[in-house]
């Protein structure tokens, strides 16, 4: 598709919109197609015939063909999409940092408009609650995101993420019972995300390109989905607009997946949109845009005053106009180098015909004569290099937020759910604002042997992950998240000793990354090296204010070692955390009833068996301090029951 050569006039663009007419808003659906490169879409030149519901679709709207994410992580850019701030404001730089209450919201902004606002998403990395995403919930009415890590023999799309039939079904069934009133629905695919694996009929169709039958099968999801809205009659009434989050490496520059670089296999992001009223011929725009410019443009479709929080721009005149008069940039970053590797930043600026990346070693590119990157410019043309530098370090200023982010300090569960879905958690707490230390480009090695390692562990292959982490360390043994890794693989192999050398280590190279001082404090106790453990797990108490399961550890530890009032100041901060927590209060009970305190362990017994009623051991302690109390025949019962308990667990 080409740009049309009659552009449709502003009043034809929105006829049907409330904007227009000032009529009840309009109903809108965001869609992101997580994973999604630009160079796959038929409505953007591809010739693999893969996406023809969405080339329809685009048909019938506003293709930007060149659209760039602000970052290659999906929570990051998502906050960006949502919020329509830059990744150096919101400050989401990659999972699971939460999103802050002061960032503009689109749920938010809509409920208070008279909208209903859903959400259904495809991956526990968008999980608001215990996944990678906290805090995206805020806003809407239902937040459909109930993943966990998988058990033993579950498949992965009945626990970690849904096939996008799924999604959208979830996604009809609400829109069928509030259709009548205006609403907001986002809806997102994860299914191009690696592990590429497509369900029939398209993994037999792309046997050799499983990614292309990712990319099928969602577009056969987009069909079904554009379908039952024209079935339901709201498709040409609704505002619609369909995005990549980001986009995927498939070897090019030696990354496989993304993340780490900013080049346009990841950056560069298929965008559509289609405006509310009848079924028009679409047109291609390709001036340069931002994922930042999605929910300024929905507002100012939908006639929803915009928070002056928001940095991106509104489409609506540049679609009215077609005119690129500002010679609009686009601004992209990855922290995932720095925060998950220990490496350098990266930053870039897509403006003019130049791409510039800013990197302990900065780059140039001349997009117009070298669409795959591949000659840098840098050195050759330094005047232009140095000004495009001063022009990005003037952006970031000038749209960066002052408010400090949020520490990465991942617990050991929320570490295993990112490597579930092939991340590598982040360890470290540098400055971010400096483009410093080592160039990711020199680690692409590493990268890839993490990447590696991280799909082994997913699959339980714990055995064939440890070679390839020990080669990593080996190379490079300032990898924090490789040591975390590495103690992970062998904790599952039994291998104990190993575990904790690396724990170790983790700690030594990040001495204030309090869940590391944790996982060491717990495998330390579990050896008996009761004076080891107490150091590490204080150390962990002091840097996780809010974990229960830190003091509880802890508390342990000072019950053998007969520090029994400390073990009750723990356990009670436990307690207070998590009030109905079954190991702190039974410890708290167990502690109170030897220190002849029946009367105070009574309430926590009865807290704990009421938690696990087919528990033995708080009756054995609630017999024991009924005893204490010379009240005998509560204490046989209990003592009655606690047997019972334990026959029924022989059985």
């Amino acid at each position: 598709m080409r740009v049309r050569a009659c552009l449709l006039l502003l009043s034809g663009l929105f006829s049907g919109m409330s904007l227009a007419f000032g009529a009840t808003h309009n109903n809108i659906i965001i869609i992101t197609l997580d994973t999604t490169r630009a160079d796959r879409m038929g409505f953007l030149g591809s010739t693999r015939k893969l996406t023809p519901n969405l080339d329809a679709f685009a048909g019938q709207s506003v293709v930007f063909s060149r659209a760039y994410s602000q970052v290659p992580l999906t929570t990051s850019s998502h906050a960006t999409i949502l919020s329509g701030t830059y990744p150096q404001y919101h400050n989401v730089f990659q999972p699971p940092l939460p999103l802050p209450a002061r960032i503009p919201y689109a749920p938010v902004i809509l409920r208070r408009a008279g909208y209903h606002t859903a959400a259904f998403v495809g991956s526990m990395m968008l999980q608001a609650e215990g996944g990678g995403a906290p805090g995206f919930n805020r806003g809407f009415e239902v937040y459909d995101a109930d993943f966990h890590n998988p058990m033993p023999g579950e498949n992965r799309y009945s626990s970690l993420e849904r096939r996008g039939d799924e999604v959208v079904s979830r996604a009809l069934a609400w829109i069928e019972k509030h259709s009548a009133t205006p609403f907001f629905v986002w809806i997102h695919l994860f299914d191009p995300h690696a592990p590429y694996d497509p369900p029939e009929p398209f993994a037999s169709r792309y046997p050799a390109a499983p990614y292309d039958g990712e990319i099928a099968y969602v577009d056969s999801v987009m069909g079904k989905l554009f379908d039952a809205l024209r079935v339901k009659k709201l498709y040409d009434g609704t505002f619609i607009a369909l995005m990549a989050d980001h986009g995927e490496s498939l070897g090019e520059h030696g990354e496989r997946g993304h993340g780490l670089f900013l080049y346009d296999p990841t950056i560069h992001v298929p965008l559509v949109i289609k405006l509310p009223g009848t079924a028009r011929e679409g047109k291609e725009l390709d001036t340069r845009v931002e994922l930042a410019d999605v929910l300024p443009t929905v507002l100012d479709a939908v006639g929803v005053v915009k928070p002056k929080e928001i940095q991106g721009r509104s489409l609506l005149p540049l679609i009215s106009t077609g005119k690129d008069s500002a010679g609009w940039s686009a601004y992209s970053e990855t922290d995932y180098p720095r925060g998950s590797f220990g490496w350098s930043p990266l930053r870039s600026m897509r403006t003019g015909k130049y791409l510039f990346i800013e990197a302990p070693r900065p780059e140039l590119y001349d997009q117009t004569t070298d669409a795959n990157e591949e000659r840098d410019l840098a050195s050759s043309s330094v005047a232009i290099t140095q000004t495009l530098g001063a022009q990005l370090d003037a952006f970031r200023d000038k749209t960066r937020s002052e408010a400090n982010a949020a520490a990465a300090d991942l617990s050991p569960d929320q570490a295993a759910k990112l490597r579930a879905l092939g991340y590598v958690a982040a360890t470290n707490s540098g400055d971010r604002e400096k483009v410093q230390g080592a160039d990711p480009k020199d680690k692409i090695q590493i990268f890839d042997a993490m990447i590696d390692a991280n799909s082994l562990m997913e699959q339980g292959r714990y055995a064939e992950a440890i070679p390839k982490l020990q080669a990593v360390v080996a190379k490079d043994q300032s990898v924090v998240s490789a040591y975390q890794a590495l103690a992970h693989a062998y904790e599952k192999t039994g291998d104990r000793e190993n575990a904790i050398a690396a724990l170790r280590k983790e700690v030594e190279l990040a001495p204030d990354l309090a869940w590391g001082h944790f996982e060491l404090g717990k495998m330390l106790a579990e050896k008996k090296d009761l004076k080891g453990a107490q150091g590490e797990l204080e150390l962990a108490v002091a840097g996780l204010p809010q974990s229960a399961d830190a003091r509880y550890e802890l508390a342990k530890v000072y019950v053998n070692t007969l520090q029994l009032d400390s073990a009750v100041k723990m356990a009670k901060e436990a307690l207070k955390l998590d009030p109905k927590n079954y190991d702190s209060s039974l410890l708290l009970g167990f502690v109170y009833v030897n220190q002849n305190n029946p009367a105070a362990a009574i309430p926590h017994l009865k807290v704990a068996s009421g938690e696990r009623p087919n528990a033995s051991r708080p009756h054995e302690y609630l017999a024991q301090a009924y005893g204490a109390l010379g009240n005998k025949a509560l204490a046989k019962k209990e003592q009655a029951l606690a047997d019972e308990l334990k026959q029924k667990a022989a059985q």
